[in-house]
């Protein structure tokens, strides 16, 4: 027997009330809903009214703060008709409010239900079969794994699988193939409380994580084996604001091109302003002050918008890489070519806050993001490797 829908009702408000707001542009505030209230409800039919419930919180008469919280949960735990209802919200005047969070839980509805359609469409695989498999789910979901966030967020979506009763073995673990395939190597730590379980002891799913297992160690080609050596394999994908930030360290590599820019820039502001105070009748004051200011924009927003322009003209340098760096190269593949290059042929390397740019011309070079790194340990070896290999930072 379920309890008394009004007192169930009063449950589910209570509970969305106690969901703060903090980290809701993450997409990801509300799985709290799910874990800590829903999963725990053993009677279907319960789950079922909880369901229904919060379909018509969705429902005009409720708060905005109210609604928003309910959106985010239909979504989170995939109740029928959330697409439709959060389609039709977004119609409505009166949720101007809470649009942006409306739409992103939309967006979080979606992902999840692509990635669920394409884990169906695949068959249970083993490790002998998983570069194949895994590498035509990957082309499935290119579109969310070329952007840094949406792989986080695809991320986060395949462990709510993994870590979810509702879901069967066989689904569960191709989740977690993926999530292993993608790099996110802290699954190990569920498997090996799965493999602790009963239910996951049977076979074949204690074969199947078995070999995830050994996948991953496999995947983890980080092998410290003392100072002097170093393997890693890792992909990734620039993102503009790194497109952005290799760009600005290689100007800056031409002192006359950045520095002279900034000092004549300075020189002319400083100049020209004297000038327009000094002597407001000439004209020479304000042609120093705006060629002074021409100087200066060009190696800031000018710059920003010239950088811009190259990267939606050039969808090359979006594409998704993968990087094999042992101590005798760089071994880099993209999806139009790939090229292998002994460190000897790289003239120097540069470090900035978030990338490693390898050149091997003046104005060619290779770039690295800090973040493909397990830790600032790891860091600080790359670091060395190149240290060794290429020269010291210029």
């Amino acid at each position: 027997m379920t309890k008394d829908r009004h007192a169930l009702e009063k449950s589910v408000i209570e509970e969305i009330k106690g969901i703060g707001y903090s980290g809701m542009e993450s997409g990801y505030a509300f799985t709290s809903f799910r874990q800590n209230y829903y999963e725990n409800i053993q009677d279907e039919m319960e789950k079922a009214e909880v369901r229904e419930i919060l379909m018509d919180l969705l429902a005009r008469g409720y708060n905005s703060d109210i609604r928003c919280k309910a959106a985010w949960i239909c979504a989170d735990i995939d109740v029928p008709g959330t697409e439709e209802k959060l389609v039709s919200m977004l119609k409505e005047p009166d949720v101007a409010i809470c649009v942006k969070d409306i739409e992103y839980a939309l967006k979080r509805f979606r992902l999840e239900n692509n990635i669920k359609a394409v884990l169906d469409s695949v068959e249970l695989f083993n490790k002998h079969d998983s570069g194949t498999v895994l590498s035509s789910v990957r082309k499935k979901l290119i579109d969310y794994l070329a952007d840094p966030i949406e792989k986080a967020a695809v991320i986060n979506v395949l462990a709510k699988f993994i870590n979810s009763n509702q879901y069967d073995r066989s689904f569960r673990i191709k989740a977690a193939w993926l999530c292993a395939e993608l790099g996110a190597y802290s699954i190990k730590e569920e498997i090996e409380k799965m493999l602790g379980e009963p239910s996951w002891r049977e076979e074949p799913y204690r074969r199947y994580l078995d070999e995830l297992m050994e996948f991953i160690d496999e995947k983890i080609t980080y092998v410290s084996r003392g100072s002097d050596s170093f393997s890693k394999k890792v992909e990734y994908q620039l993102a503009f604001d790194e497109y952005l930030e290799a760009q600005c360290a290689y100007v800056k590599t031409s002192r006359f091109g950045y520095y002279g820019f900034w000092s004549l820039g300075i020189l002319g502001i400083t100049v020209g302003t004297v000038g327009i105070i000094l002597l407001p009748g000439m004209k020479a004051g304000y042609g120093a002050f705006l060629l002074g200011a021409y100087f200066v924009l060009s190696v800031t927003l000018f710059h920003r918008y010239r950088v811009g322009r190259i990267w939606e003209k050039e969808p090359s340098i979006r594409d998704p890489l993968v990087a094999e760096i042992t101590e005798a190269d760089l071994y880099v593949i993209s999806p139009h070519e790939d090229g292998r290059a002994k460190w000897s042929a790289f003239s120097r390397f540069l470090e900035t806050e978030r990338l490693f740019l390898l050149f091997r011309q003046r104005s060619t070079f290779n770039v690295i993001p800090k973040r493909v790194f397990r830790d600032a340990s790891e860091i600080a070896i790359f670091r060395h490797l190149l240290e060794r290999k290429i020269s010291a930072p210029k």
